[in-house]
């Protein structure tokens, strides 16, 4: 009999292989101590630092969108410009 996996921990295929490498090679963390920690959920430093460098790249990937969308709604402002009013200011991303 398996047990039941709970929802909050990660599988092994579930790990993200650019914060795998980035740890076994910048950082010098064993690839089989990480990847037992992460996924037995256990306290320790592959584990913490995984979720850091994994809640990072999560922030980086959001503001990445948000930017793509101020160059899109610039765009389209600027479209609009001539019509309505001037939006200058609007075309600077608001961080």
């Amino acid at each position: 009999m398996e047990a039941a996996a709970f929802p909050n921990r990660l599988r092994a295929l579930d790990l993200s292989q650019s914060i795998l490498v980035h740890m076994a090679k910048e950082l010098e963390f064993q690839l089989g101590d990480i990847i037992r920690a992460v996924t037995a959920n256990t306290p320790s430093t592959a584990m913490a630092t995984y979720q850091l460098l994994q809640r990072r790249l999560a922030r980086y990937k959001q503001l990445q969108r948000h930017l793509s969308t101020d160059v899109q709604i610039t765009v389209r402002i600027t479209t609009v410009k001539n019509e309505f009013l001037q939006f200058s200011c609007l075309s600077m991303p608001l961080y």
